[in-house]
């Protein structure tokens, strides 16, 4: 079932995966480089806002399906609608 929403709903994600390397004084530097597109079912968006201490804060949850075997890794994002969101 996952699979055929996944073919009929599905849409392209942008996978940035982390690489580093070092910047023109030496300092350690961390970049994302976009992975070719993914086909994936975006379920469900939710926010919540809240404070800590004298800050507002809001995080915003999706769940996305994608194929088994599709090469994703925890320090990865997902770039979605021009959000992008961490593993």
């Amino acid at each position: 079932m996952i699979r055929a929403l996944i073919q009929t709903r599905g849409r392209d994600l942008t996978i940035l995966r982390p690489q580093t390397g070092r910047d023109s004084v030496g300092s350690r530097k961390k970049t994302f480089l976009p992975l070719p597109p993914v086909r994936g079912y975006v379920a469900s968006r939710s926010a919540t806002e809240g404070f800590e201490g004298d800050r507002q804060q809001m995080i915003e949850t999706v769940t996305v399906y994608v194929e088994g075997g599709t090469d994703i890794a925890v320090t990865d994002r997902f770039k979605i609608d021009e959000t992008t969101f961490e593993v």
